[in-house]
């Protein structure tokens, strides 16, 4: 009798064994393959075919783990170009505007009625923040189709890629020496989850995207969420977009007030 039930006991625990194999199987039929080369014709494929993009109605959260702002905004990007992004507060009053283009900033400050002109390595030095304009737009839009440089090529172009929760991970290294860790959705090949990653400096930026917007077939993240890690700070931001149009190339300006003081405590040059 004791021998019996030990040989029950033993089809008990391979019937669990094989039927948790079975599960296992199950769920990893969901799993689907690429190569990257197909992967990077699905990406560039998606690479919007515009000339300027204008987005108001923006909210913006900010939130520092001590203190959360509220504000509104509008943002018009000219395709590698330049960006004009003008922030309110609750209110609805302009308290900021900034242009940015490939190698100039330049912020008005309404509330002190001074103003800031410098590049991106001002603020690369200043905060410490690897910064440039082609990272500002991508992020912007969800496209980082200009990342994928021959370097990528050449690591990835004889791999099959699978999915995993839905994604497909690349992972680069930039100019910056950023590892870059790149999430794309194995549905419709964009962009669900981007991390800047510096291990020398303990630095992190993740950027997720929710949601999207599709405008005349150019599909554009409904929310950003960007959470930026230096050590033990922690900043982060979440922006939900809402009017979006594509419009025709226009220059894009920024006057600066007769009445208005260069700031110069955070160390900008004209």
């Amino acid at each position: 009798m004791i021998f019996k039930r030990k040989y029950l006991v033993l089809f008990l625990l391979l019937h669990a064994l094989f039927s948790c194999k079975q599960q296992k199987l199950i769920t990893n039929s969901n799993q689907k393959s690429i190569s990257y080369k197909n992967l990077k014709a699905e990406i560039f494929s998606k690479n919007q075919q515009w000339e300027q993009i204008t987005i108001k109605g923006i909210k913006i959260t900010i939130d520092d783990n001590s203190t959360i702002i509220n504000l509104k905004g509008n943002i018009i990007l000219s395709k590698d170009s330049s960006i004009l992004i003008s922030l309110a507060n609750f209110m609805g009053i302009e308290i900021t505007r900034a242009l940015l283009n490939n190698d100039s900033i330049k912020v008005i400050d309404r509330m002190n009625k001074n103003y800031i002109v410098g590049n991106y390595n001002d603020i690369s030095n200043k905060y410490d923040i690897p910064l440039d304009f082609i990272q500002l737009q991508s992020v912007l839009i969800a496209n980082f189709s200009g990342f994928f440089s021959n370097e990528v090529d050449t690591k990835y172009m004889s791999d099959t890629l699978f999915s995993k929760n839905n994604g497909f991970e690349i992972s680069v290294f930039n100019n910056n020496k950023n590892n870059i860790k790149f999430n794309i959705s194995s549905d419709n090949f964009t962009f669900k989850q981007v991390d800047f990653i510096n291990i020398e400096q303990n630095q992190k930026v993740l950027i997720d995207y929710i949601g999207a917007i599709e405008i005349n077939s150019h599909q554009f993240p409904e929310i950003i969420e960007i959470e930026f890690e230096k050590g033990k700070k922690n900043l982060q931001i979440a922006i939900q977009y809402k009017n979006i149009t594509l419009e025709k190339y226009s220059k894009l300006n920024l006057s600066i007030p007769k009445n208005y003081q260069q700031n110069t405590i955070v160390g900008y040059v004209e």
